[in-house]
């Protein structure tokens, strides 16, 4: 068996190899050879994208789909991934400065502070203020949540209400959550679940 596959496609390969079945690569090296133009397009492609792409792009032949299928999936995953760091650096900086503000679809606002190594989420639900205190390690994937509407769940986050301290998974702490993402005054979830 003799394929003529473009060199830059081959590189891609390599580069995936230990990832993938020799069956899967001996496919793609097929459809590469009789859509070399393609081919060489997709490897050029590739080597445009981030991490994130390129993992979308592995994940997406890997579950069956033609190289030029995993692309544009990969790249759309890669354009997404790049907004959403931008998002997050604007965040950072701004946070530093006097805070990062946004508004939650239901319309409860938001201050992003930061305080040495945490990031301080200042929600003003119904006139009343509730802070939830984020790491950095887990901050995009809390403003990408906070930015739905939704609190971030499995974060063992600390919850600031009326000088309390409250665990984000503690009942009071999982009410405070609620009352964010309801905008509902939290005395009255409070009242009603307690």
């Amino acid at each position: 068996m003799r394929f003529d596959v473009p060199e830059e496609f081959v590189k891609v390969l390599e580069e995936i190899e230990r990832e993938v079945s020799p069956r899967r690569i001996i496919k793609w090296l097929e459809w590469a050879s009789q859509n070399p133009n393609e081919a060489k397009h997709i490897a050029e492609a590739y080597k445009r994208l981030g991490r994130s792409g390129r993992h979308e792009f592995v994940i997406c032949l890997l579950i069956g789909n033609t190289p030029d299928h995993a692309l544009e999936s990969a790249v759309d995953e890669d354009s997404e991934y790049r907004k959403k760091r931008s998002v997050l650096s604007k965040l950072i900086a701004d946070a530093k400065k006097g805070g990062f503000k946004f508004r939650l679809p239901n319309g409860v606002e938001c201050t992003v502070k930061r305080d040495d190594e945490e990031y301080r989420f200042n929600f003003t639900v119904a006139g009343e203020e509730i802070s939830v205190i984020h790491s950095k390690r887990g901050l995009l994937y809390a403003l990408e949540m906070w930015m739905k509407g939704e609190a971030p769940r499995h974060c063992e986050e600390t919850i600031i209400y009326k000088g309390k301290i409250y665990g984000s998974l503690s009942n009071i702490g999982l009410i405070l959550l609620k009352a964010i993402e309801e905008n509902m005054k939290p005395e009255v979830l409070l009242a009603v679940n307690i």
